[in-house]
């Protein structure tokens, strides 16, 4: 389904979506997915799926789907 040339762009963001969609699956949580997609999954916490493992704020998964709402929308401000 993908290709094997990870600097393709396409390749890259798809193989990135479905990375993301398998940690949603695992943590049944988009929370506790965007964290272990960027922290690992082994930085979560199942037991408590707020905890931060030490690895970003408290904020960085609402941040990160805020930023994802100003980029769908075409308006907004991004930080650089």
């Amino acid at each position: 389904m993908l290709g094997n040339d990870v600097n393709d762009s396409h390749t890259n963001i798809m193989a990135g979506a479905l990375y993301l969609r398998d940690q949603n699956k695992e943590f049944g949580d988009m929370g506790a997915a965007l964290r272990a997609y960027n922290s690992g999954p082994d930085k979560v916490n199942k037991a408590d799926l707020s905890d931060t493992g030490g690895v970003g704020g408290s904020s960085y998964p609402a941040d990160v789907l805020n930023f994802a709402k100003i980029i769908e929308s075409g308006q907004g401000n991004l930080p650089a």
